[in-house]
């Protein structure tokens, strides 16, 4: 995980007195995998969603990637249409992985 990104975030979160928890921030880098546009969109995003004084929750952040990955998903699956079948296979699972974004 680039050690930049939790005091960036969390930093900006915190001086607009609102939280984020450091493992949702990791979560969120390791599942883009230090992706920065899906990172940056993913955190503003959320960072709109949260009201101000409250915490940044799970929901908010699977509520966010969600629609990130919705808004995406004809891109995604022209790339998809464009590689090999067992790449194809291999993609499709990451997909479902990040849609069962944090295990509930």
């Amino acid at each position: 995980m680039n050690g930049i990104y939790i005091p960036f975030i969390a930093g900006h979160f915190e001086t607009r007195n609102r939280r984020i928890l450091t493992s949702d921030i990791e979560r969120v880098y390791s599942l883009f995998k230090g992706h920065s546009y899906y990172i940056k969109k993913t955190f503003n995003e959320a960072f709109a969603d949260t009201p101000y004084g409250d915490a940044c929750t799970h929901e908010i952040l699977k509520q966010t990637m969600g629609n990130l990955i919705a808004g995406n998903a004809t891109i995604f699956r022209e790339i998809l249409y464009s590689i090999g079948n067992k790449e194809v296979t291999r993609k499709r699972h990451c997909y479902r992985d990040k849609q069962n974004l944090f295990g509930y």
